[in-house]
């Protein structure tokens, strides 16, 4: 997950339904500048932040953080003993 393409899936989502940085903190309790921190990949959003998010825009949680391609996707797996 790249923080900065959840902030800008998230102005996305704020501005396609003509929210301010303003509207969105005040509906789910954070200030203006967290959002904006959120929105530039300065800031994370906690997760329980992430689903008040998307339960505004009507949108899968998951639609934030699924990355369209999966490049450089590397598989760790556990050694087994026997």
């Amino acid at each position: 997950m790249n923080l900065l393409e959840v902030g800008v899936k998230i102005k996305q989502m704020r501005k396609k339904n003509k929210m301010s940085q303003d509207d969105l903190a005040s509906q789910i309790n954070l200030t203006k500048s967290h959002i904006s921190k959120i929105e530039n990949g300065k800031a994370t959003p906690s997760l329980v932040t992430l689903s008040k998010i998307a339960e505004i825009f009507d949108v899968p949680m998951a639609w934030f953080v699924i990355q369209d391609q999966f490049d450089g996707i590397s598989i760790v797996s556990k050694k087994k003993t026997q």
